[in-house]
């Protein structure tokens, strides 16, 4: 599967660690990069994108291939050389389709529990006077979107002072402190929990949550019945 990205900014090089981390997440085979008037703060996001999962174990990738050429041998190209491509790509994405299968990357973007439905609301009308001022670059539009962008300041301060607020007054002398820092690292954006895609045991990689689980309860348990060194699963 081809993955294009095409990204429009004002000057490459202050965006490059962005540029380079958006490579690292998606792979893309080609990249379309365009000089805009767009400042920055305008760094390339995705929130969510489909890839095939190549975390497998080494038999289906002989399959893959098998089954690519058993569906090459089925399908009659045509005599069109754009026909016989589409077919032989509907071949390859077949085939991926029932050999590897799907995965959903969820974007890593950071979420606060004061985020709410104002803080959306005001965002969504900063972003679209924005808009609108690119377009028009008129002074009417200038000004109404600094209005919109010094609302949505106001909006999300008052929003992560009243979340502190109710933080602070819930807590209680029987508070456990793992809970409170917990909770201090969600207001501040930190990812408190990271999924683990896969775990190698031995030569086998592992994606499976329920194997991924069983893996690690036999390791620990064989881990305190003896004083043997066990390897230990690596994540990835």
């Amino acid at each position: 599967m081809l993955r294009l990205i095409q990204w429009n900014c004002d000057g490459f090089y202050p965006r490059l660690e962005y540029l380079q981390k958006l490579i690292s997440d998606c792979s893309p085979n080609f990249i379309c990069l365009q000089e805009t008037n767009f400042t920055k703060a305008h760094n390339p996001y995705l929130k969510h994108y489909t890839s095939y999962n190549f975390l497998r174990p080494t038999h289906l990738r002989s399959l893959f291939s098998d089954t690519v050429e058993d569906l090459s041998n089925q399908e009659i190209f045509r005599e069109n050389i754009d026909d016989a491509v589409e077919q032989f790509k509907n071949c390859i994405l077949t085939a991926a389709d029932q050999c590897i299968g799907k995965y959903t990357i969820n974007s890593s973007r950071k979420t606060v529990p004061w985020w709410n439905d104002s803080c959306k609301l005001a965002t969504k009308e900063y972003k679209k006077a924005l808009n609108r001022y690119r377009k028009t670059r008129s002074t009417e539009d200038l000004i109404y979107f600094k209005k919109m962008r010094a609302r949505s300041k106001r909006v999300l301060k008052e929003s992560k002072k009243e979340s502190w607020k109710k933080f602070v007054n819930s807590i209680t002398s029987d508070t456990p402190p793992a809970q409170m820092w917990t909770k201090i690292k969600q207001m501040r954006g930190l990812n408190t929990y990271r999924k683990i895609p896969a775990i190698t045991d031995g030569d086998n990689i592992i994606t499976n949550d329920n194997q991924m689980t069983e893996t690690l309860a036999k390791y620990f348990q064989n881990k305190t019945k003896s004083e043997v060194s066990v390897p230990y699963p690596t994540n990835h």
